[in-house]
């Protein structure tokens, strides 16, 4: 790029192609950083990139870069940068990075990315850009668990608690829209976690109303602790410990509160490279289901 050279080596639109692919590779290294034994590409390589083929090659699809750039603009108090980049993704062709094979995980990190451009989108007052990317997704369990998310991370950043709350009525609207009990519903969990991280004295009881009958209740019952502990309320985060678990349980509970009371202080310099790297399954519970199922 740098040379002038993108069109003298790849010549034709299926040469392209192989960005593409090359994205999808880079989003599962970025899905667990420290994991994967990858940083982050710099803000201004990727830039770059777009700037050379989303200009000129318009069938190329750089959604993922697209998500990945617009989010770091975010982190960078870059809004109007990000929202400009979120503007170029391609709707049509979003679901395109929900088709790894036998990699979950890779399919549910960029759940997560949308679902964290939506919430920035909110916070920034773009909700029509925000549901014009969740429009893309038709079933109810999606919308619902991206509402849900993007919920948690506005609470947890201490922002709007009235966007919050709005985020989570979208999601028990979705929720309730469901007809199958028996399908696997891992919004559920979603909206319950963003219920106790908007408000957990007042929301313990419909959470738990909300997750009965749920698989995985783990993965919530940790993160009410963590949102007990948020607030500042140590005690009634490890009530939350149940009784007769195992020591590697327990370790994960004490784990998350110690977390959640840590993420309501502001991050020392020297912890940031750790809290940004962050293993995926301990940061967050945000399955994806198939779309086209």
């Amino acid at each position: 790029i740098a040379n002038h050279l993108l069109d003298e080596f790849y010549t034709s639109e299926n040469d392209l192609k192989l960005f593409e692919l090359w994205l999808l590779d880079y989003n599962i290294m970025q899905s667990s950083r420290a994991w994967f034994l990858h940083n982050q590409m710099n803000a201004e390589i990727m830039e770059n990139i777009i700037s050379a083929l989303g200009v000129r090659k318009k069938d190329v699809d750089l959604n993922v870069l697209l998500l990945h750039l617009g989010n770091a603009k975010f982190n960078a108090n870059e809004p109007a940068s990000a929202i400009q980049y979120l503007e170029l993704i391609q709707t049509e062709k979003l679901l395109n990075a929900f088709q790894y094979k036998n990699l979950g995980f890779a399919n549910s990190y960029s759940f997560e990315m949308v679902a964290r451009a939506i919430a920035n989108l909110v916070q920034h007052n773009r909700i029509d850009l925000a549901y014009h990317l969740l429009n893309v997704f038709k079933k109810e369990i999606n919308r619902s668990s991206l509402y849900g998310y993007a919920s948690q991370l506005i609470s947890l950043s201490g922002a709007s608690p009235v966007m919050a709350a709005q985020l989570i009525d979208s999601a028990k609207k979705e929720m309730n829209r469901i007809k199958s009990a028996s399908d696997f519903q891992p919004n559920r969990l979603n909206v319950a976690i963003a219920l106790m991280y908007l408000n957990p004295d007042e929301n313990v009881e419909e959470a738990y109303k909300t997750i009965k009958n749920s698989f995985n209740k783990f993965d919530a019952f940790t993160r009410f602790s963590l949102a007990h502990s948020f607030y500042g309320a140590l005690y009634n985060a490890t009530a939350e410990v149940p009784e007769l678990i195992s020591t590697s349980d327990q370790a994960n509970f004490l784990f998350n509160i110690v977390k959640g009371y840590n993420l309501s202080l502001e991050t020392k310099p020297e912890w940031k490279n750790f809290r940004d790297n962050e293993f995926i399954f301990g940061r967050r519970y945000l399955p994806y289901i198939n779309e086209y199922r």
